[in-house]
């Protein structure tokens, strides 16, 4: 593990392999771990760096909502790549980490060869996790209310079971709740792109029963990209699909020229 300080707060990042870099982005709540699955069919030629974002993993977990602003967060992925000597780097990010490669794009476009988003894209007018979302779930992690939580993030208690309940128990112990509310009400803000023109390649995907396909769908349409609709799972697809995903993304780096 290794780590960079660009704005005063540690940013733990992991280097695995060597060749192309590819810049990894993980989902709220995770780290860089989320993506050893990834990493250990990351096709021969291609680095991964996996970044635990400001709040996550061994990184720090400050509480306040104005570390998270957008620009920060792409900021410390930029300060990564500078540390190991990366003028571009594909992304890819999925969830939260979409939202994250989105940012990059905004603010330092310069820096993305291409980009591969998962389960994340532009907002529209009519989504479930709009502002109103975003606050009550803050405002349940601020009071350390994870049942309150989990109810925001599922209203009709649909995701239960033994599975459900183990992945819960290890969510709440590997994060800090307030830290996470502060994330949240960051995410907020998805700042503007930049013109079309001069927009990488970019690869999309999303499960079919992913509440955020519509985003998804509109995102590859905005970048001029390839959408992929994996059947038969939804926003959980990066993990229960982590095959075809794999597929998806190899193919996808395997076209562009770097």
């Amino acid at each position: 593990m290794q780590t960079v300080s660009p704005r005063g707060f540690r940013i733990r990042y992991q280097v695995h392999g060597t060749g192309v870099p590819v810049l990894l982005l993980h989902e709220f709540g995770g780290s860089g771990r989320s993506w050893l699955p990834y990493i250990r069919r990351m096709p021969e030629g291609f680095m991964a760096v996996a970044v635990d974002a400001l709040g996550h993993g061994g990184s720090d977990c400050p509480r306040e909502a104005d570390a998270y602003v957008s620009a920060g967060r792409v900021a410390d992925f930029t300060a990564v790549l500078d540390a190991l000597g990366i003028g571009r780097a594909h992304v890819w990010g999925y969830s939260m980490g979409g939202r994250n490669a989105w940012a990059m794009l905004a603010h330092a476009p310069e820096r993305i060869a291409s980009l591969i988003v998962g389960g994340a894209g532009p907002p529209g007018p009519d989504d479930d996790d709009g502002p109103d979302y975003l606050e009550a779930r803050a405002a349940a992690l601020a009071r350390g209310d994870w049942g309150a939580f989990w109810r925001v993030l599922t209203p009709d208690g649909a995701e239960e079971g033994p599975g459900v309940q183990v992945f819960r128990r290890r969510f709440e112990q590997d994060n800090d709740a307030r830290a996470l509310a502060a994330v949240s009400l960051a995410l907020r803000e998805w700042p503007a792109l930049p013109p079309r023109r001069g927009v990488p390649m970019s690869c999309h995907y999303a499960g079919a029963l992913d509440g955020f396909l519509p985003r998804v769908r509109a995102g590859a349409a905005q970048l001029g990209g390839v959408l992929h609709v994996i059947e038969g799972v939804g926003h959980d697809a990066h993990f229960k699909a982590v095959g075809e995903v794999s597929e998806i993304v190899r193919d996808h780096l395997m076209s562009v020229s770097f």
